[in-house]
């Protein structure tokens, strides 16, 4: 809990009250409260500055010159939303308000533990989703809604919730679409950067648009939802300092009939209708600078390509097993999967 007395300020008090506050709080904001402690507005430096320019004085009071507008968390939501506000309008402090919008607390991004990853995050959301037609027909796959918002938009928000900040965005069928909604990444207080493909080069083909490179970068899928650990993801592959890491998923089929394990003609058991498990390609990868040594300009590559590339030259590859939720939607029926999977966890 935070001294919300150095935090907070009366509504009723002058400005040469608020700006003594505001030296002594350190923060740059004060949370401007009435005399039932519901908060009503927000206070800066430039506040009173502009206040004083437009022809107020030292006795004017703080309502005058405050934000009425602001951003507030409420008691009921998890730390993960709070970070995803504080990150995406670029705050440094959240107040926390009741359900009658009384100031209870006040939250700081180092609170969350939150650390800036400067590795960056290349999203692979170039594809024409045919096999999702024709929902696919107006908006590229990315864009499809899940949870009432586009795949991409919360495959975005769970990076930044974990630190991230650094996007590409490999971009080909109506990248105008893509482009239109995210812009330049401002609005999630995030830098987002366009790959732009005259044609589809694959998964990795898109990587020989990237910038020089000097620190490993994830890559992903960005039809993919999951509730992968990124920066855990990350440090594992920077714990193994290999060439890539491919996150895997454990994938059982089940045979539909009794199999028959013999030897010679001598039936030695019978299984009826056996699981088998492998584990699936995840569609997320880390990545190391060096690996872009194999991607040419304007050449098609996918990235189990690019993998199998590296191993048939001697690299080491890593394998991350991913053992929490992950769902491909490369179809309706995984559409309509993921669609009744957010339902129960929402």
């Amino acid at each position: 809990m935070k001294d919300l007395k150095k935090l907070c300020i009366d509504e009723s008090k002058n400005l040469r009250v608020a700006l003594g506050q505001l030296n002594d709080a350190g923060y740059g904001t004060l949370f401007v409260v009435n005399d039932k402690m519901q908060m009503v507005g927000l206070i800066t430096d430039g506040d009173v500055r502009r206040g004083l320019l437009r022809g107020l004085d030292m006795h004017s009071k703080v309502s005058e010159v405050m934000n009425a507008k602001f951003i507030s968390g409420t008691t009921k939501q998890k730390p993960e939303a709070m970070l995803h506000l504080l990150r995406r309008h670029q705050l440094r402090q959240l107040p926390i308000l009741d359900e009658n919008r009384v100031l209870v607390d006040a939250l700081m991004l180092d609170d969350l533990g939150h650390r800036a990853i400067s590795n960056p995050v290349v999203l692979m959301v170039g594809g024409r989703g045919t096999r999702l037609l024709p929902l696919t027909e107006r908006v590229p796959k990315p864009m499809v809604s899940v949870g009432g918002k586009p795949i991409l938009e919360s495959i975005l928000e769970q990076y930044i919730q974990q630190g991230f900040h650094k996007f590409y965005f490999a971009v080909n069928y109506k990248a105008q679409v893509i482009e239109s909604h995210f812009g330049d990444g401002n609005a999630w207080g995030v830098e987002i950067e366009y790959l732009r493909e005259e044609e589809t080069l694959g998964t990795a083909g898109a990587l020989s648009l990237l910038p020089k490179m000097t620190s490993p970068f994830l890559v992903m899928n960005g039809d993919l939802l999951t509730d992968l650990d990124f920066s855990k993801f990350l440090n594992f592959h920077l714990e193994q300092q290999t060439s890539a890491t491919v996150a895997v998923s454990a994938h059982q089929l089940q045979v539909q009939y009794g199999v028959v394990e013999f030897e010679k003609s001598r039936v030695t058991r019978i299984v009826e209708k056996p699981f088998h498990e492998f584990f699936v390609n995840a569609g997320v990868y880390a990545v190391s600078p060096e690996c872009l040594e194999l991607v040419k300009p304007n050449t098609f590559l996918d990235m189990p390509t690019m993998i199998t590339q590296l191993l048939n030259s001697d690299k080491k590859v890593s394998a991350y097993s991913l053992e929490g939720y992950w769902k491909d939607i490369g179809r309706i029926a995984d559409l309509d999967q993921a669609r009744r999977d957010f339902k129960k966890t929402s």
